[in-house]
């Protein structure tokens, strides 16, 4: 069987990139035009021949993702998905294909090309949806669990989930998967979570791959192989999926499943700054400024760690406050805004804190023999106490 891996759920602010404590430094972060919308979600909702049913045994996907784990442009070229927003108008207007309007749904969602509009973005992938296409099933789902132009109900995602997983598509078997195994909108089911990331990952979604490699890294529902982990990481990262470069990154500076090498880990976290993902950018902000896979450099630190802020990783806007970088008010609304992947990626910054015997302690790694966090978070030793192997001792100097 194939390694499972979890997919992303709801973000939150964590650490660009949880660092072992007692090294320098604390990680932290770690087309142009209008589109006629109304012709086209009209167009939508003329039924086009749904997906075909997924073998029985595909298993789920993982949820909370809202861009597809769909090939680069290339491959979209080669099975002739439309990229602009002026190509996919006129394949959903005039052609009927329902792929384009979810594809169109995703720039209006993104406001790449056009301008943003979520409400129309979630009428294409509900009309899509209504004429039984995979992924704007899937999309209507990553909407209710987000809450994105519509209120947020996670019972609904799930359920959309799982007709996107039973309409074909791979994607949706993988949030189908996160959702089973983290008990989003309804029962956990551990075996079914694992067999759908694994058959997820199998049928190409690299988010159920990226979901794969944290089971197995996790050992919660598999026996732990942080070997295999580290091979389902490195193929989906091959694929170009920032998540799982991340996770990889991760690896190789901590030493976990793989000799340590913190030149490979900068050069896999630049590849997911690359890719869009804003916690990878924070974590080349904190190489640069420990010297960690290159010499130290504290101008390209900030700007780095001011780029993964205005990107939304609030752990980047702590550090560039606190390592003397300055950052907008406009910073700190994106920030506050959040990013889809940051529950998930907190989750991933502590196992790797934990990982070094450290504490995670509001939302952050912390040493845990220090007189603040003594053996455990907020465990204050007296001004006349020390803390020693991680319990505070007196030292006889008590006023």
């Amino acid at each position: 069987m194939q390694p499972p891996v979890y997919a992303a759920g709801p973000a939150m602010p964590q650490p660009a990139v949880a660092r072992p404590a007692g090294k320098r430094g604390r990680g932290v972060a770690i087309v142009a035009g209008v589109v006629a919308i109304g012709a086209i979600v009209a167009v939508a909702v003329v039924a086009g021949g749904g997906s075909k049913k997924p073998d029985s045994a595909m298993p789920a996907a993982s949820a909370g993702v809202v861009a597809s784990s769909a090939a680069p442009a290339a491959a979209m070229a080669k099975t002739g998905a439309c990229t602009t927003a002026a190509e996919c108008e006129t394949a959903c207007k005039t052609d009927k294909k329902q792929s384009a309007c979810v594809a169109l749904g995703k720039l209006l969602l993104n406001g790449k090309g056009v301008t943003k509009d979520v409400a129309a973005a979630h009428a294409l992938f509900a009309a899509a949806c209504d004429a039984n296409d995979g992924e704007g099933c899937r999309s209507v789902g990553v909407d209710f669990e987000h809450g994105d132009a519509v209120a947020k109900d996670l019972a609904a995602a799930r359920r959309y989930y799982d007709k996107s997983c039973t309409l074909g598509s791979a994607d949706g078997c993988a949030a189908l998967g996160f959702c089973l195994d983290a008990g989003i909108g309804g029962p956990k089911d551990p075996a079914r979570a694992v067999k759908l990331a694994d058959s997820s990952c199998t049928a190409g979604s690299q988010i159920g791959c990226r979901n794969l490699g944290v089971i197995y890294r996790d050992g919660k529902l598999v026996p732990k192989d942080l070997a295999k982990s580290a091979q389902i990481f490195q193929a989906s990262c091959d694929h170009a999926y920032a998540s799982s470069c991340l996770n990889l990154a991760l690896f190789y500076r901590d030493g976990t499943g793989v000799t340590k090498d913190y030149a490979k880990a900068f050069g896999l976290f630049e590849r997911g700054c690359d890719a869009g993902n804003m916690q990878s950018c924070g974590a080349v902000g904190d190489a640069y400024y420990d010297g960690q896979g290159m010499p130290p450099n504290r101008g390209q630190a900030l700007a780095f760690y001011k780029k993964s802020c205005d990107g939304g990783w609030a752990a980047a806007c702590e550090a560039l406050a606190e390592r003397g970088g300055e950052h907008s008010s406009g910073s700190t609304a994106r920030r506050s805004s959040g990013n889809n992947n940051n529950e998930q990626a907190e989750r991933d910054a502590q196992f790797h804190c934990e990982l070094e015997h450290n504490g995670w302690c509001g939302h952050r790694c912390v040493s845990l023999d220090s007189s603040q966090n003594c053996g455990r978070c907020g465990n204050y030793c007296n001004s006349y106490q020390k803390c020693i192997n991680r319990t505070c001792e007196n030292t006889g100097n008590a006023d």
